[in-house]
């Protein structure tokens, strides 16, 4: 039994049959009358004690999981069945499950876990228990139950699987470290797995109220759905809670698998610490290239020959810009001459039309190697009037260049000594602080890049790590996955830090 079969079970009851007429002859038949009791009786049960704020989609979605969860336990102990006061598999145990769910749910206003994810008042990466509740494969035969393993593995496509927090479903999108444990059977309908740094499908959804669509069918496309990779998953026990978990789950190097996606949590401990080295980036016609990684004192020098270029063409530059000034004051001097004294226009007075026009071509004559005309023709065809006007637009044009030197300089400097695009990494060795039941067979080599802003030390050193501590690391990710080693006796793997990777470091007091 599954929930997506259990919504079909009825419970079968006799009930007494009303009083038969006189023409009805009165039989033992006639004295019972067989009642189905369904989802839609369990929903009329409920408004007739008074649960006004239940619906019958409501009870339609709880009906299959309390049955399934029912089932569960009367295999577990079939014993109990026997007995009519400790029998679970019958509609009163039913209507009273119905009732708890209900007084917690509507009327106290408990949300269970996927509700608030849904409704985007909790974070869906939580630490959270899950129950798989169904594996439907597109292109296998719909048998209403998960598909042999045997027979999962001829088809190519992905498994639509479903999971619980034992109250509503949800639509999990997983990768192919979980789809191959679906394959070889090691990850089935009914078990519970602990899930850690899970994500809405659609990160731009707006928030949505699973009261109203409890879930959508299989094949259609779900209105609420989560993404989980595999190496923030792992296999919970039985007996686990369902929901919202206080402390994360923390993964172990031997528990993760090259494609398994995002590392949300680990407990790690640094065996050997590589310097801080530093990769320069280069982009030459559009090409992107890199150099060889460069030690402190090697990347020390480096800049400083950077600094030494571009403080000489900072001086070239602001020379070739003092002798262009130099050039605009002479020739504005020229036409103030030319204009002559009597060149005194009043306020009301309006710039001429042709003196843009004259400017340009004067900044043409300035600035072009082999210009069309001379700055001293331009100045010898002006009127007295234009030179005068000419030489009041070349004085304001010479104070805004002044003004904006520093930013004009800026811009020169991008293409003539472009900014160096340097970035720094460190490399750590490091093993699992603590293991559960497997020693330690793993040491994993971590990258983190711009090491020096990813982590401070107590005492206020940048990317400042040590050999012996210890750290929680969250969000990290498999790296040269081909690379990766067989399981061994310090066999290697690789991991690499991303820009939201915090690292927090233990206390000696909690270091075992």
């Amino acid at each position: 039994m599954a929930p997506s079969t259990a919504q079909w079970y009825r419970f079968h009851a006799s009930a007494p049959a009303p009083e038969p007429s006189a023409s009805q002859p009165h039989t033992e038949e006639s004295s019972t009358q067989q009642l189905i009791l369904g989802p839609e009786e369990a929903f009329q049960e409920l408004k007739a004690r008074g649960c006004r704020l239940a619906t019958l989609p409501w009870v339609e979605n709880h009906w299959g999981l309390i049955l399934w969860k029912l089932a569960g336990m009367v295999a577990l102990d079939p014993q109990s069945e026997a007995d009519v006061k400790s029998r679970r598999w019958c509609w009163a145990e039913v209507v009273r499950q119905l009732l708890y769910r209900y007084e917690r749910e509507l009327d106290r206003g408990t949300r269970p876990p996927l509700r608030l994810i849904a409704a985007q008042d909790k974070p869906a990466g939580l630490p959270m228990v899950l129950c798989v509740s169904a594996i439907s494969w597109p292109s296998a035969p719909d048998t209403g139950s998960e598909v042999p393993p045997q027979m999962e593995a001829t088809h190519n496509d992905k498994p639509e699987v479903e999971m619980t927090d034992g109250w509503y479903r949800v639509r999990v999108e997983v990768g192919d470290s979980m789809i191959r444990a679906i394959r070889r059977g090691a990850l089935r309908v009914g078990m519970k797995v602990g899930v850690v740094g899970a994500r809405l499908l659609d990160r731009r959804a707006e928030p949505f109220e699973l009261l109203e669509n409890p879930l959508a069918g299989v094949g259609q496309e779900p209105s609420f759905a989560l993404t989980v990779s595999g190496n923030g998953c792992h296999l919970a026990p039985w007996h686990a809670k369902l929901g919202f978990h206080s402390e994360p789950f923390v993964a172990t190097l031997g528990s993760l698998t090259p494609d398994g996606g995002l590392v949300p949590v680990m407990d790690l401990k640094i065996i050997k610490t590589f310097p801080i080295a530093y990769i320069e980036f280069f982009n030459s016609k559009g090409e992107k290239s890199w150099s060889a990684p460069m030690k402190e004192p090697e990347e020390a020098k480096a800049q400083d020959a950077w600094n030494a270029k571009r403080d000489a063409a900072v001086q070239r530059i602001r020379e070739k810009m003092d002798k262009l000034s130099r050039e605009w004051e002479k020739q504005a001097d020229r036409l103030e001459i030319r204009a002559g004294l009597e060149f005194k226009p009043r306020p009301e007075d309006t710039q001429p039309d042709t003196i843009d026009d004259l400017l340009c071509t004067m900044e043409d004559a300035l600035t072009t190697p082999q210009p069309y005309e001379c700055p001293q023709d331009i100045v010898s065809r002006t009127s007295r009037a234009e030179a005068g006007w000419l030489a009041r637009a070349m004085r304001e044009k010479i104070a805004n260049d002044r003004e904006n030197m520093a930013e004009e300089i800026e811009i020169e400097l991008q293409t003539e000594c472009p900014p160096r695009k340097v970035r720094n990494f460190r490399v750590l060795v490091v093993e699992d602080a603590e293991t559960r039941k497997r020693p330690k067979q793993f040491r994993a080599q971590v990258t983190i890049w711009d090491v020096l802003a990813a982590y401070v030390s107590e005492d206020g050193t940048p990317g400042d790590f040590r050999a012996g501590e210890r750290f929680i690391a969250t969000n990290l990710e498999p790296n040269n996955t081909s690379a990766w080693m067989p399981r061994g006796d310090e066999a290697e793997i690789y991991l690499i830090a991303r820009r939201d990777t915090r690292w927090r470091k233990m206390k000696a007091s909690r270091v075992k």
